[in-house]
């Protein structure tokens, strides 16, 4: 990958020319009708100050600090798998874990804190072999320190089925324990994971996709796990009105959609048996564990596709949280092919989804995986970056994608957002990247990227990008209490004023059989004015915190806030 540590050009929002507007070297953009231009960071200060400014992030090709190698292709495997940021020796900073296909070994790095890391996976006890694909970092016996749950890797194109699902639980002392066959858990395919406390007892419950199996024309059943503790679960599925349809599940998430103060699961549908698209699926959290499905009522049925992606966050900043899928994408129109599906970019009104992929420039691009949002440049609105491709689908001529970073320029009705491939070229085109997890794993505040890959017939590199951007930002460490300690699930605002709010929420599980760091983090522009933070926590308590402090790390404790 090219080093893009010198890439930065802000893009300015216009529109009608002023009348004492002056500019020079201006280079007008391809983006379809938007009218951009980029100027210079100095003419766009003096020239344009009433617009919004939207600087590009500045990243450099780190990949030789975790030097990583998926090879599950050329051995029989789907060539696609998630990563994992999650701090695993609890020393205060974001280790990575990556999983092999099959015949290869995992990765587990632990960061040294400097930028580098080490190769810790033999000696934690996580090397794997048999292959993985989706991995969810999580406590999931609530004991203070992060286990693993590893998906099988091979469920669409091998007529064997899934290679096993590993349990790792984290011993306190930097190994791990594969404890899957005293768990309870049983499926007959599975790929991603999502985890969330769905009862509000404190602790974390699992969700698991089942895409069944492409060569054995077989149609498995997701399954919604209880939580019994210890490690150990019970199948609630049925019980907790997760009427499976038997579209098959590639991908879910936990979101509080409709602000109620409780979890809510999205399930992405990708239909791999039948081959047709077919429309996501939302249950609402009814309380007890149980749920109703409401994908009519909420919009998300009208939209169809092979949802491959679950990724939440409110990209318009109005406080509710929306959602971008990744799908098929565009088709090639000189080979021929099916109707293109494109990706599904969902903007939340009040517990309403609608599509606005279109307006959002979102629409036309290739097949995806794996998308993650975050605030790259530190403005305060979260951004989106989209990665895909897979091997065995070349004759949909979607097959190519070079991944796309779409910088938000801040608009809220519709949002918008801008392409940045040719300043900022991720050139994977010629990789089958799947993964991508965010963190702030250098601790700079600025948010850096790993991009789990496939080569196809040669073990493919991963991708690390470090964030060198600068700006204000704030990042928050959520301790449970009554709540479970990741306090998976919880929901930050912070309010400045005479600024706009912006939330967050924590996941387990996202993208494509991700995990994303658990530090919740802000961009805080230009501004360093006193923030109040609010937390809703899992399990219903409200608290506010104040700091008047900001490019630093803050870490808030369930019960010692003001109560609501």
């Amino acid at each position: 990958m090219p080093n893009y540590k010198n890439q930065y050009l802000p893009f300015v929002r216009v529109g009608h020319r002023e009348k004492n507007m002056k500019f020079k070297c201006i280079v007008l953009s391809a983006l379809s009708t938007l009218p951009f231009i980029y100027l210079t960071p100095a003419l766009a200060q003096s020239s344009a100050s009433n617009h919004n400014i939207v600087e590009l992030p500045m990243f450099s090709d780190n990949s030789q600090a975790i030097p990583f190698y998926r090879n599950s292709l050329a051995l029989g495997g789907d060539g696609i798998s998630g990563a994992a940021w999650f701090d695993y020796d609890n020393d205060g900073d974001d280790d990575v874990f990556l999983p092999n296909g099959v015949g290869g070994a995992n990765g587990l790095y632990e960061n040294l804190g400097d930028g580098s890391f080490i190769d810790v996976t033999l000696a934690a006890g996580v090397l794997g072999g048999e292959g993985g694909a989706g991995v969810l970092a999580a406590d999931f016996d609530n004991d203070g320190d992060q286990d693993l749950l590893v998906l099988g890797d091979g469920n669409i194109m091998n007529p064997y089925g899934n290679t096993p699902i590993a349990l790792y639980r984290n011993n306190g002392d930097k190994t791990f324990t594969d404890v899957f066959a005293q768990s309870g858990i049983s499926m007959d395919s599975h790929l991603t994971a999502s985890a969330a406390d769905i009862d509000d007892d404190g602790d974390l419950d699992i969700f698991i996709s089942a895409p069944g199996n492409l060569m054995l024309q077989r149609q498995d059943h997701s399954k919604l796990y209880l939580n019994d503790g210890n490690l150990t679960f019970t199948d609630i599925t049925d019980v907790a009105g997760i009427t499976d349809t038997g579209l098959g599940a590639c991908v879910s998430a936990f979101s509080d959609y409709d602000k109620d103060g409780d979890v809510d699961l999205f399930v992405g549908n990708c239909n791999e048996i039948q081959f047709l698209p077919v429309p996501m699926q939302l249950y609402r959290n009814d309380g007890d564990a149980q749920f109703t499905d409401v994908s009519i009522e909420s919009g998300l049925s009208n939209v169809l596709g092979y949802w491959m992606s679950a990724t939440f966050g409110d990209f318009n900043n109005d406080g509710w949280i929306d959602l971008y899928s990744s799908n098929l994408g565009k088709y090639d129109r000189n080979t021929g092919g099916p109707a293109p599906t494109l990706p599904a970019f969902l903007i939340n009104h009040h517990g309403v989804f609608k599509n606005y992929a279109v307006e959002a420039q979102l629409s036309d691009f290739e097949f995806g995986w794996g998308a993650s949002a975050a605030d790259f440049n530190n403005d305060g609105w979260l951004d989106l970056m989209v990665v895909g491709n897979v091997p065995q689908l070349g004759y949909i001529g979607a097959i190519g994608n070079p991944g796309h970073l779409f910088i938000n320029s801040q608009e809220r009705y519709p949002p918008r957002f801008i392409n940045a491939e040719d300043e900022f070229p991720l050139n994977l085109q010629d990789h089958y990247a799947s993964g991508i997890a965010t963190s702030d794993y250098d601790g700079d505040g600025d948010i850096d990227v790993i991009i789990n890959s496939d080569s196809g017939l040669v073990p493919g590199q991963a991708f690390v990008l470090e964030n060198e951007h600068g700006g204000n930002w704030l990042k928050l460490k959520l301790k449970g209490t009554i709540s479970n300690k990741d306090a998976i699930g919880a929901r930050a605002t912070i309010f400045r004023k005479q600024l706009m709010a912006q939330v967050r929420e924590i996941y387990a599980g996202s993208a494509f059989g991700a995990s994303d760091s658990k530090v919740i983090h802000f961009g805080l522009g230009d501004s360093k004015k006193a923030i109040w933070i609010r937390i809703d926590w899992p399990t219903g308590g409200k608290e506010w915190f104040k700091t008047t402090e900001v490019n630093t790390t803050l870490t808030l404790v369930e019960g010692e806030g003001w109560g609501l």
